[in-house]
Parts: C-alpha cells; sequence; structure tokens
C-alpha cells in the first residue's frame, strides 16, 4: 500500500512532470526541461521502492458485506473546477498556448476528483479494487495535483493583472495583495476557521483573481522601457533591412529604434519564434516612409527567432539571437 514516504515522492514525480512541460512550453529550454523530468523520473523511483509490499490475498472467500442505508449524493464542488479549466482552455486558444495547458491540466483533475466524489458517494454500489484505486491513487495524486494547479492559475492570472497595470498601480495591487494574505493567515492562525468556509472564501479568492487574469491578458502588456540595454537600430531602404542580424538580451525590456526611408512605403518589424512566421512574439506597428518608430517588448528565452516586415515578408527579413 501506498505510504506517507511514497505519497510524498508521488507528490515529486506528479510536480516535477507538470512543471517540465510548463517550462518547456513557456521557455523552450530543453535542457531546464530535462531537469525536471529528472526530478519527476526520481520521486517515481523513490515512489516505486517505498511502497509497502501487501501479500497475496487469502484464497478465502471475504465475509459479505452489511448494507448500508442509501444516501442523497452530497454537493461536490468539481463541476466549477470544470468551468474554470474550460474557461482557460477557451482562453488557452485565443490568448497563450501555457495558459490552454493549464486549463487541460485543470479539467484532468476536475475529471478525476468528479469521478472519486461519485465513488465515495455509492459505496455500496462501488467494486472493492475501484475503492482501493481511490484511496491509493486517485487521492495522494489527485490533491497535490490540483493544489499545483490552482496555485500556478493563481500566480499566472495574478503576474498577467500586474503586467496589465500602471507601474505605480501594479506596485499597489502587489502590496495589497501580499497584505490581504497577510492578515488572512494572520486570522486562520488565531481564530478557529471552518473548513468548508474556509475552502470557499479561498476558491471565490482564487476564481476572481484567475478571471481578473484572463481579462489582463485579452488586454496586453503595458509598455515596457529598456533598462540597462541599449537601444538597437534597425533602418530599412530600398525595401530592405539594412541590418540583417543581432543580438539581445533574453527576458529583458528592450527597445528598437525603426527608421523607414522609403518614401510613402509601409514597414514594420514583427519578431517570431518559427522560421515560417507563423507564431508572432511581437508586431509592430506600420510605420510609413520617411518615418520613425520605437519598438519596446520584453525577449523571450534564449534562441534564434524571425524578425522581418510584415508587409515584405520575403525581401526584408532577418535574424535575432537571444541569449
Amino acid at each position: 500500500m501506498f505510504t506517507v514516504e511514497s505519497r510524498l515522492f508521488l507528490t515529486t514525480t506528479v510536480a516535477g512532470f507538470v512543471l517540465a512541460v510548463a517550462y518547456l512550453i513557456g521557455t523552450h529550454d530543453r535542457m531546464g526541461a530535462a531537469l525536471f523530468f529528472g526530478v519527476a523520473v526520481a520521486g517515481l523511483l523513490a515512489t516505486l521502492r517505498s511502497v509497502d509490499i501487501v501479500p497475496a490475498p487469502s484464497l478465502t472467500p471475504p465475509p459479505p458485506r452489511l448494507a448500508r442505508p442509501e444516501r442523497a449524493p452530497r454537493a461536490t464542488p468539481w463541476p466549477i473546477v470544470a468551468a474554470v479549466g474550460l474557461a482557460l482552455l477557451l482562453a488557452g486558444v485565443v490568448v497563450d498556448t501555457p495558459l490552454m495547458v493549464l486549463g487541460t491540466a485543470t479539467l484532468g483533475v476536475a475529471g478525476a476528483g468528479w469521478l472519486a466524489e461519485t465513488w465515495r458517494d455509492h459505496l455500496d454500489r462501488t467494486r472493492p479494487e475501484a475503492l482501493l484505486a481511490a484511496e491509493r491513487v486517485v487521492f495522494p495524486a489527485g490533491v497535490p495535483l490540483l493544489a499545483l494547479v490552482g496555485i500556478a492559475a493563481t500566480i499566472i492570472s495574478f503576474s498577467r493583472i500586474l503586467l496589465a497595470l500602471p507601474e505605480k498601480a501594479a506596485t499597489a495591487a502587489a502590496l495589497a495583495a501580499a497584505m490581504a494574505v497577510l492578515v488572512a493567515m494572520a486570522t486562520v492562525a488565531t481564530r478557529p476557521v471552518r473548513a468548508p468556509v474556509l475552502l470557499g472564501v479561498a476558491s471565490v479568492a482564487a476564481l476572481a483573481v484567475v478571471i481578473g487574469g484572463v481579462v489582463a491578458a485579452g488586454v496586453g502588456e503595458r509598455t515596457f522601457e529598456g533598462r540597462g540595454v541599449a537601444p538597437v537600430r534597425v533602418v530599412a531602404k530600398g525595401t530592405a533591412f539594412k541590418v540583417t542580424s543581432f543580438t539581445l538580451p533574453a527576458r529583458s525590456g528592450v527597445e528598437i529604434r525603426f527608421d523607414n526611408r522609403d518614401p510613402a512605403i509601409q514597414h514594420n518589424i514583427s519578431l517570431y519564434s518559427d522560421a515560417a512566421g507563423t507564431k508572432p512574439i511581437y508586431q509592430g506597428d506600420a510605420v510609413t516612409g520617411p518615418g520613425s518608430a520605437d519598438y519596446r517588448f520584453i525577449t523571450p528565452g534564449p534562441g534564434t527567432y524571425l524578425y522581418r516586415c510584415d508587409f515584405h515578408p520575403t525581401a526584408m527579413k532577418g535574424t535575432v539571437q537571444i541569449r
């Protein structure tokens, strides 16, 4: 059977796997994802090592189970969790891939939890091996995974809110959220609070943050000023970029000063994560020549990226090395 140690290691396994997938999708860094996968594999081996082996059951048939009175199914929060997962999935289809992955994981956890709740509400009609699977697999793995998904959804959503707010408003919102968490934890530590009340308040607060994060992601991030990074100047003339390759720092606020010297012709600069130019990272506004514009954005993780003019994608393109 699963011991306390094996459940802890199983939680580490699930967390390592989820973090590896999320890290790979978010950063495209295979080495970092491999480290998280290594943590998951180590946790799985430790889980198998710490499982308590149960001897083979006796051939003697078990005594008949006593009939239990029927009871009405209890209220369950899993439909709400499934609704949140579906909302995250649909928002991720429009906004970003990590949000879509988070919504899919939330739906999976909601389905497993809902199934487990059904087992508990109908114990008299549940087969013994199903109960055993619920006690040894679903609950030890599902509860930590649900907590991990909830924490990740809340943190990511709150970060999107902070990125969408003006700088001073974001600072005030972060301080207010920290104070609210501090007051809530102090209240729980000093006064008796019923578990349903605590769970309900936490669920409502987390749902509000997730909804706010989805709305903020749709609004977009505020403009960031490059700090400590020299602006990169790119000149367009004769329907061609004078600079076809340059380097930018990873995950930093940068500025590209674009100068369009082609009269009455529109150019821009856009950054893409793939060579085909189908996955945009940043798309600058059009500039009609002669004219100029300053493009400011946050760079992604390390790698080689395509930059081009969306109006002349085959004639005006180059590469950006992000390190």
